[in-house]
C-alpha cells in the first residue's frame, strides 16, 4: 500500500520542531510556566502515541488503518503548534484536575 507520508517524514515532523522548542524553553526558562508545561505534556503524549503505535503494529491493525501516519501527523501538529497548543489543553482539561 502506498503511503502519503513515510515513517521518516512523520518522525521528522513529530521530533524536529518540538526538540528545538524544548531546547529553547530549557535555555530561556520562561517566567510563564505554560510553555514548559506545553512541551512536557507534548513529550508524554508522544511516548503514549509510540506505545499505541507499537501495540497496533504488533496486533497487525495497520492493514485496517491505511492513513495511520497521516493521522499521527495531524495529532502531533495539533499537540505542538502554537495556534492550538493541544498538549497544554490536554494538561488543563485532564491532568491538572486529576492532580
Amino acid at each position: 500500500m502506498q503511503l502519503l507520508l513515510s515513517d521518516a517524514s512523520t518522525a521528522l515532523i513529530g521530533y524536529a520542531y518540538p526538540a528545538m522548542q524544548t531546547i529553547k524553553v530549557i535555555k530561556e526558562r520562561p517566567s510563564d510556566s505554560d510553555e514548559t508545561t506545553q512541551w512536557t505534556i507534548y513529550w508524554l503524549m508522544i511516548a503514549a502515541l509510540y506505545l499505541l503505535d507499537c501495540t497496533l503494529g504488533a496486533m497487525g491493525v495497520y492493514d485496517y488503518l491505511p492513513l495511520w501516519n497521516e493521522l499521527k501527523v495531524v495529532f502531533m501538529l495539533w499537540l505542538m503548534l502554537p495556534t492550538f497548543q493541544g498538549a497544554l489543553w490536554i494538561y488543563l482539561q485532564f491532568v491538572k484536575p486529576a492532580l
